[in-house]
């Protein structure tokens, strides 16, 4: 049930952030300045903010699910996690196919933010489209809940981790957390 309902809650958080439309209203346009909502929505197309000229173009997604482990692996093996290495020639096999999101459903490694932001900036220097990353959250569910009400501590802890790591400030330790990424997460990809 999950995996179906995911795209409509990143649609309706985005559906909540407003409509489209000139960022600018009326004002001088400003390439430094990114607006509170990056991306927008109205009732038939998303957009995302282009600081070149202040507006928003249309986005429509093309992506796909990236798992944690390698390909042919456990998925949530992090012995066998995918490296630096593999997902920056990922990333780049994926927008070469004319993808330009990544859907992922759990905090990944540290150094899965590093590939993300080092691909990104390197395209954006290029004068290309980023890859956006569409982030979901892991509800810790060893046992199928009756009442979610007794995860929804963990579920917290879990929000709270994803947010830190997507900007860049959190640190966390492998200790009592088997199956979850971990590490030193300093690369802040909440632009994407």
């Amino acid at each position: 049930m999950f995996k179906a309902v995911w795209p409509l809650v990143l649609l309706f958080f985005l559906t909540a952030c407003g409509g489209g439309g000139n960022a600018s209203n009326g004002d001088s346009c400003d390439p430094t300045h990114i607006p509170e909502a990056r991306f927008k929505a109205n009732s038939q197309q998303l957009a995302v903010y282009q600081s070149t000229d202040c507006s928003y173009a249309d986005l429509f997604i093309k992506g796909v699910n990236l798992g944690v482990a390698s390909p042919g692996k456990y998925a949530g093996d992090l012995e066998t996690a995918a490296t630096y290495e593999d997902f920056i020639r990922w990333f780049g096999l994926m927008t070469d196919a004319g993808i330009n999101v990544v859907r992922v459903y759990t905090l990944h490694m540290d150094f899965f933010y590093d590939a993300v932001y080092d691909f990104n900036i390197a395209r954006e220097a290029a004068g290309e489209a980023p890859l956006y990353i569409a982030h979901g959250i892991w509800l810790d569910e060893a046992v199928p809940a009756v009442d979610l009400y007794s995860v929804t501590d963990g579920f917290s802890t879990n929000i709270r981790e994803v947010i830190d790591a997507v900007h860049g400030d959190v640190t966390l330790d492998y200790v009592g957390r088997p199956g979850k990424g971990y590490g030193t997460y300093t690369s802040d990809v909440s632009p994407w």
